[in-house]
C-alpha cells in the first residue's frame, strides 16, 4: 500500500501538466527515503525539465541528498539524445543522482525509449520494477500513448442531443440542449485537448468561439480547426476576429474567389492548409488527421456538426465519444450523427449526471485493444542492441557513492 500511495502522489503531480506539455506526455515523480517524501516534480511545460530532473532538483532545494533514495515515476525515463530534444536523457540524471531503486508505472511507447530506459537503469545497477498503477497512467496520458502507437491524433467525438435525438431546431440558431453543469463539463474536455474541430456549417450556424471557458483556464487554448473545402466561412465569424486562440482552416484547392478570401484570413493570422477534396465534396478523415498530426496535434475534440461526426464514425477514426442528452424535445429533422456500418458496443463506459443532463462516454473497442497492447505484460521487449545503454564508467560512479 505504501508503494501505491507514493505512485498515487506521482500521478497527482503529473495531472498538473495536462494541457501544457503536449505533444509530450504528462509525467510526475516522487523521491522517497525511509518512507518520507524528500522531493517531488513533474513535467510542467513542453520544452521544460522532465519530471525526474525536476524531482531531483526539488530534493536538493529542500536540502535532501537523493543518493540511496527510491524514485516513483509515472512513465519510463527517456534514454536517448536527439538534436530536436530539449532535455538530456532522464536515465542519466537518475544514475548520476545515485538513486538506487526506481518504481515505474507505464512503459514509454516512443520507439526511441520503449523499454530501453528500464534496460539503461538496470545496466547501471538500479533496481527497477514496472507496472504499478499502469492503467491509471494509460488513462491519464491516453492521447500520448494512442497517438504514438497509431501515428494520428486521438479523436474524441462530442455532441449534445435532445431526448428525441435532435441536435438543433429546424429553423437554425443556437439551441440550448444541455444545462450549465454539462457546459462546464464540456469546456473541461476542451481544456485537455490540442485542437477543437468543426465543419463550416457549425461556424455559420452557431458562430462559436471554440475556446475553453466557463471556469476553465488552460495555460494555452486549443487550436481551432474548421473544415471548409470551398473556403466560404464568413470572415466576420467570431473565431477569426477574437484572437483568443490560433485558428487553422482546412480547405480544398483555391480559385480566384477563394484566393481573395484566403488573403484576408491570413491577414487575421489564420493558417490555411489545402487538402484533397473527395467526389462528395468533403475531406477524407484520414487526410484531416494526417495534417493535424504533422502539426504536432496529438488529440482533437470533434464538436460537429452531424455530417462531420458521421464522417469520422463511418471511417472508424474515433477513439472516444461523449453524448450529452438534455431534457428537451426538438422539432425538425436535424438529427444526431448516424453510425454507418455494423453496430458497435463501446467499452469503458462512463455515465455522469450533470444537473438536468446525462453525459455518456464510451471508448472504441479497437482503441482499447491498442492501449492494452502497450502494457508491460503485452508490449514487445526491446533488443539490447537497439538501446543506448549507459557507459560502464557511469555505472562505477553510481555504485561508488
Amino acid at each position: 500500500m505504501t508503494d501505491r500511495r507514493f505512485m498515487r502522489r506521482a500521478i497527482e503531480l503529473a495531472t498538473a501538466g495536462i494541457g501544457n506539455v503536449s505533444p509530450n506526455p504528462a509525467v510526475g515523480a516522487v523521491l522517497v527515503r525511509d518512507g518520507r517524501i524528500i522531493g517531488e516534480g513533474y513535467h510542467r511545460e513542453y520544452g521544460g525539465p522532465h519530471a525526474e530532473t525536476d524531482c531531483i532538483r526539488d530534493a536538493r532545494v529542500r536540502g535532501e541528498d537523493p543518493r540511496g533514495a527510491v524514485m516513483y515515476c509515472t512513465l519510463e525515463p527517456c534514454s536517448f539524445r536527439s538534436p530536436t530534444k530539449h532535455n538530456p536523457p532522464c536515465t542519466e540524471s537518475v544514475i548520476e543522482a545515485g538513486i538506487t531503486r526506481m518504481i515505474i508505472a507505464a512503459r514509454d511507447p516512443n520507439p526511441a525509449v520503449a523499454g530501453c530506459g528500464v534496460q539503461a537503469l538496470r545496466t547501471a545497477g538500479i533496481q527497477t520494477s514496472c507496472g504499478l498503477m499502469e492503467d491509471q497512467v494509460l488513462t491519464l496520458n491516453e492521447s500520448y500513448f494512442l497517438s504514438t502507437a497509431v501515428r494520428r491524433p486521438q479523436v474524441h467525438l462530442k455532441w449534445a442531443q435532445s431526448l428525441n435525438g435532435r441536435i438543433a431546431r429546424a429553423e437554425g440558431g443556437k439551441t440550448p440542449i444541455s444545462g450549465p453543469e454539462a457546459l462546464r463539463h464540456s469546456h473541461g474536455l476542451r481544456a485537455t485537448v490540442d485542437a477543437i474541430l468543426v465543419g463550416r456549417a457549425t461556424v455559420e450556424l452557431d458562430n462559436p468561439s471554440l475556446t475553453a471557458r466557463h471556469g476553465v483556464s488552460p495555460a494555452r487554448q486549443p487550436l481551432r480547426v474548421v473544415l471548409d473545402p470551398s473556403l466560404r466561412t464568413p470572415i466576420s465569424s467570431q473565431l477569426f476576429q477574437d484572437q483568443a486562440a490560433k485558428t487553422l482552416i482546412l480547405s480544398g484547392a483555391l480559385n480566384d474567389e477563394s484566393l481573395t478570401q484566403a488573403a484576408a484570413l491570413k491577414r487575421l493570422g489564420v493558417e490555411i492548409v489545402q487538402l484533397p477534396v473527395q467526389e462528395e465534396g468533403d475531406f477524407d478523415p484520414a487526410d484531416i488527421l494526417d495534417a493535424l498530426y504533422e502539426r504536432g496535434i496529438r488529440s482533437v475534440l470533434v464538436e460537429g456538426g452531424s455530417v462531420t461526426h458521421t464522417g469520422f464514425l463511418a471511417a472508424g477514426l474515433w477513439d472516444r465519444l461523449t453524448v450529452y442528452i438534455g431534457p428537451t424535445l426538438l422539432e425538425g429533422n436535424v438529427l444526431a450523427p448516424d453510425a454507418p456500418g455494423p453496430s458497435i458496443a463501446t467499452v469503458a463506459h462512463e455515465v455522469d449526471v450533470l444537473g438536468d443532463t446525462v453525459a455518456i462516454t464510451g471508448m472504441n473497442p479497437n482503441t482499447r485493444r491498442v492501449l492494452d497492447g502497450l502494457k508491460w505484460e503485452t508490449a514487445p521487449q526491446p533488443q539490447t542492441a537497439g538501446c543506448v545503454l549507459p557507459q560502464e564508467e557511469a555505472h562505477v560512479h553510481r555504485s561508488s557513492t
